[in-house]
């Protein structure tokens, strides 16, 4: 049997006669709906227009490198006509957007845009190296450690939720690296990501696409040397005595509590851009790089012109500010956790009695 009718894939018989219009994007870009931005790419209307000018500038001026065309070439006014996307209806945008908010197959994309697998696979590179570009002169979602007198705000923060913590101005989280726990761990290639989350629910600190366990890496090390006390630093054991003890033990129980908002930002990230939660490439280090950083780059943008982030929610007081009123949100808040809390049944070995 040849080897072409092993290989199944869509032609451009089977997709819309042209991707400039009566595709699936077209009628969502004319509603302009924010819900379906959202849904669809992470991002609502206003700040996909409010990225869509630089993108578009960068796409119109760069050329999509083939063997053929030289990489720092400028394209002529007939190659960006004969363009499958365009930049003026934001085809190029949407598209890596799409990619990066989904699991879905690259079949998918084809149908929504009306493009082939080869002009999808090119166009997705493309974009993608164009985004960052993009991400990394935008003011919004810059990756940037705090001064000191952000610090002391971000504590301020923290310790109006969490008393006994202080000087507490972030939340570290590692994901995608392969535990010895874990069966599988020798069967694929792991790469650790460190991100350090803010209150207000950006991310100030990213090591990522490190090879093997952040723990013995240089990544540690990195974020190590800009902290005056290292995590875990002088502790022996709880005290003889009961009442420093149980002082430790509340401690240790608000820094468990503050530990939640590290998941709240892991599953922010990865709930918006699921395209994290697909295994990638082993083979292609500088993808991976490439689209990690796309990400955070994109989260710290949506938190900060969009809001929709839990850490941000809890610690900023959203529901608190006035348009809702204090002892309503309290009261709400009382009523819907304190049976969960009352059903807990692993708490109790949280507690420790001296």
């Amino acid at each position: 049997m040849r080897r072409s009718h092993l290989r199944f894939y869509l032609t451009q018989a089977e997709l819309p006669p042209s991707s400039h219009f009566g595709t699936a994007w077209i009628y969502l870009f004319a509603q302009g709906n924010d819900k379906a931005f959202i849904t669809t790419m992470g991002l609502d209307a206003p700040t996909f227009h409010y990225l869509l000018p630089y993108f578009s500038k960068l796409w119109n001026s760069s050329s999509i490198t083939r063997g053929e065309v030289r990489a720092y070439s400028s394209p002529t006014e007939k190659q960006l006509r004969r363009r499958s996307l365009n930049a003026a209806g934001g085809l190029g945008l949407a598209l890596v957007l799409h990619h990066l908010c989904s699991t879905m197959p690259n079949y998918s994309l084809h149908l929504i845009f009306g493009i082939t697998p080869a002009v999808c696979s090119r166009y997705l590179r493309f974009g993608l190296a164009l985004l960052l570009k993009v991400l990394r002169h935008c003011p919004l979602s810059k990756i940037c450690w705090p001064d000191l007198d952000t610090m002391r705000q971000y504590a301020v923060l923290i310790q109006a939720r969490h008393f006994c913590l202080e000087a507490a101005f972030g939340f570290k989280c590692v994901f995608g690296s392969g535990k010895c726990i874990y069966n599988g761990w020798c069967g694929s290639h792991f790469t650790s990501n460190l991100l350090v989350f803010a209150p207000d629910g950006t991310i100030f600190h990213a090591f990522y696409n490190a090879p093997g366990n952040t723990e013995f890496s240089t990544s540690h090390a990195e974020l190590a040397a800009k902290l005056r006390t290292p995590p875990k630093a002088g502790f022996i054991g709880y005290s003889s005595d009961p009442v420093l003890a149980l002082s430790e033990i509340r401690f240790n129980e608000e820094l468990v509590s503050a530990r939640q908002a590290a998941e709240w930002g892991m599953q922010c990230l990865q709930g918006a851009f699921s395209r994290l939660k697909v295994p990638m490439p082993a083979d292609d280090a500088m993808y991976r790089s490439l689209l990690i950083e796309v990400c955070v780059r994109l989260h710290n943008l949506r938190a900060n012109r969009i809001g929709l982030n839990q850490i941000r929610t809890f610690y900023e007081g959203i529901w608190t500010d006035g348009r809702v009123r204090s002892t309503i949100y309290h009261e709400f808040r009382d009523m819907l956790f304190r049976d969960i809390r009352k059903n807990d049944r692993i708490r109790r070995f949280y507690n420790f009695l001296p």
